[in-house]
């Protein structure tokens, strides 16, 4: 048996088409014309698509050298997408932030406005949004998931219908990885004064719905301006905090990353044995710039004039249970002596320097999209991407064919995402964590999970 819910659409397709979507793109130099304009393209494009009702969520992501250069240009652009948006329909809901490159489709851009909006009767949202900064972030985080989760409405009867139904005719192992739960996460990035501690509110998360946390997003960016980064949510706007969006879906949605990286040099384990947040100080009870620059084979003191280059070609693999590597990238140098890098690290793990060429990286690209194809269904409606920065300045100018493998193996090109300042996931060993060089995606299908 399959549930379709009546949806107020322009044919009688609505057994065929479960989730509606929109893209929509803008360039403009005024920044409220650029949010204006980008949201009625997409909402044109949804009613293209058969929709008579406006979008239910949207998605609203920005340049941030272009349009965050100043709070006056990125509150004009915010104040054009949401007025847009809430004319379509008062009580849609939207997250987003600035970025370092806009992707939209198999295109890649570093001075746009791009927009996807979504219409589906099976797919409820609820938003957040809060100004963090250096409030407690275990507690900032549990507030945070807590008023999306009450933002959140479902249909208590029809929707627990069809996770019974989804789950009645499934074995056990089946039974136990259906979870209609998901959040899409997009916190502050890092600047030259500020550091959010974005895997600390994962960890108030964690406290809120337990280790079956189902999450993706990416840190906000401002194209190594490191000035300030932008978060949005429904209108109103933060720079040291982070928007949040839980998702209940009754459609197959599968989340993925992959990086390409592996292992340098063989040798004796490295383990972590003092570190404060992202600042690595000590490994193998030895300076840790010390242990990185023999591995390097070079100088203590080239490692620090060269740290960002030796960062993003040698980064840090936390070795996770399955084997897998946690890719963590040093791009600064603390206090003189001190590893800084651009995610966090836990003293007691195991890490190795690892290293991937170009066509390895563009091949994890191609791996995790297929992948997340298959958990689909093959029916992938829309996608969202999270890439790093970090990871284009590696890839130069082949970085743009991340989108464009992207949709020929997702085989849709409503593809929407940003190159930020790091990747936060649930990887497959199961714990929701910050990453960077990583391309990640989280796919909606357009066929049910009764199906």
């Amino acid at each position: 048996m399959v549930i379709y819910r009546s949806s107020k659409l322009k044919n009688n397709n609505h057994k065929e088409k479960l989730i509606f979507t929109g893209s929509g793109m803008s360039r403009e130099n005024d920044a409220y014309n650029a949010g204006s304009m980008a949201v009625d393209m997409a909402i044109n494009n949804l009613t293209k698509q058969g929709s008579l009702t406006g979008p239910d969520f949207a998605f609203v992501f920005c340049n941030g050298k272009k349009y965050g250069n100043t709070k006056e240009r990125i509150k004009e652009l915010v104040k054009g997408a949401h007025e847009r948006l809430i004319k379509s329909n008062k009580n849609v809901k939207w997250i987003g932030c600035t970025s370092t490159s806009e992707i939209i489709g198999n295109k890649t851009y570093e001075d746009s406005c791009i927009v996807l909006v979504v219409k589906s009767d099976h797919v409820h949202v609820g938003t957040a949004i809060a100004e963090i900064g250096d409030k407690n972030p275990k507690k900032a985080g549990r507030s945070l998931i807590n008023s999306a989760l009450n933002n959140l409405k479902t249909d208590k009867y029809l929707d627990s219908y069809t996770l019974f139904l989804a789950k009645k005719n499934k074995n056990i192992a089946e039974d136990i990885r259906i979870d209609p739960y998901y959040f899409i996460y997009l916190p502050a990035g890092v600047t030259n004064n500020f550091f959010l501690k974005a895997n600390k509110i994962i960890y108030g998360f964690l406290d809120i719905v337990g280790p079956s946390l189902q999450l993706i997003g990416g840190s906000a960016g401002d194209n190594f301006v490191f000035k300030d980064t932008y978060q949005f949510a429904d209108g109103k706007i933060v720079s040291k905090g982070a928007a949040l969006m839980a998702i209940y879906s009754n459609l197959y949605v599968s989340l993925g990353s992959s990086h390409g990286f592996e292992r340098k040099t063989k040798g004796m384990p490295i383990r972590i044995t003092k570190c404060k947040n992202n600042i690595l100080m000590e490994a193998n009870n030895r300076s840790a710039i010390e242990v990185y620059a023999e591995i390097l084979r070079t100088s203590v003191e080239d490692v620090k004039k060269n740290i960002l280059k030796y960062g993003m070609d040698y980064p840090i693999g936390i070795l996770g249970p399955d084997g897998s590597y946690s890719i963590v990238s040093p791009f600064a140098i603390a206090n003189n002596k001190y590893i800084r890098c651009a995610a966090f690290l836990n003293e007691g793990e195991i890490i190795d320097i690892v290293q991937a060429s170009k066509q390895k990286m563009l091949k994890a690209t191609k791996i995790i999209s297929e992948s997340n194809n298959k958990k689909a269904q093959n029916s992938v409606a829309i996608a969202l991407c999270f890439s790093c920065s970090m990871r284009k300045i590696k890839l130069a100018k082949d970085y743009k064919k991340e989108a464009m493998i992207a949709t020929a193996k997702l085989k849709s090109n409503q593809l929407i995402g940003i190159y930020g300042y790091a990747e936060h996931i649930t990887p497959p060993d199961g714990q929701a964590k910050m990453v960077n060089e990583t391309f990640t995606s989280i796919t909606f299908s357009n066929k049910l999970i009764t199906e």
